[in-house]
């Protein structure tokens, strides 16, 4: 956290524009004395942005790592039996990862089989949906004969029935 300090340049700073606006704002009003606020408030800036020629910036203190992670610094070599050990964890990591991506190479064939028989069968129920069409498009013309030969014994039974 930074802990602001007072600086005298940015007071001098704020009121130098403070006094220019407040002479440009008399300017307009036309007042007594505006010239003299405003020349005021110029030279106050003049002065500030000279002084601010030679003002050198201040550099934020460096933090040391050092200081902050010692184990880097130190010059002892680091224990062999952590890498060994790490190593022999990442190599049975890479074992299980294998195993479990050709368990899922596996379930994927398993998967393709199962859509293809699924493919077959959709296909068959395709065909065997064209028979039924077939069929029930024959039903209906028998059933339409029929109701025409029906219809052809009404009428020849009410014609003789008229006639006796």
């Amino acid at each position: 956290m930074k802990v602001r300090n007072f600086d005298f340049f940015n007071l001098f700073y704020s009121f130098g524009a403070a006094v220019v606006l407040l002479g440009a704002l008399f300017k307009v009003l036309d007042t007594n004395y505006a010239d003299y606020i405003f020349i005021t408030g110029l030279v106050v800036e003049i002065l500030v942005f000279l002084v601010s020629a030679f003002l050198f910036s201040k550099k934020e203190k460096e933090l040391s790592w050092e200081k902050v992670f010692p184990e880097l610094v130190k010059d002892e070599p680091v224990a062999t039996i952590d890498a060994t050990h790490s190593v022999v964890s990442l190599g049975s990591n890479m074992h299980e990862l294998s195993q479990n991506l050709s368990e899922i190479a596996s379930s994927f064939k398993q998967m393709k089989g199962t859509i293809a028989n699924l493919d077959s069968t959709v296909t068959q129920l395709e065909h065997a949906n064209h028979g039924y069409k077939e069929q029930m498009q024959a039903l209906k013309d028998n059933l339409a004969d029929i109701n025409h030969y029906y219809s052809d014994f009404i009428t020849a039974l009410n014609s003789k029935t008229k006639r006796s």
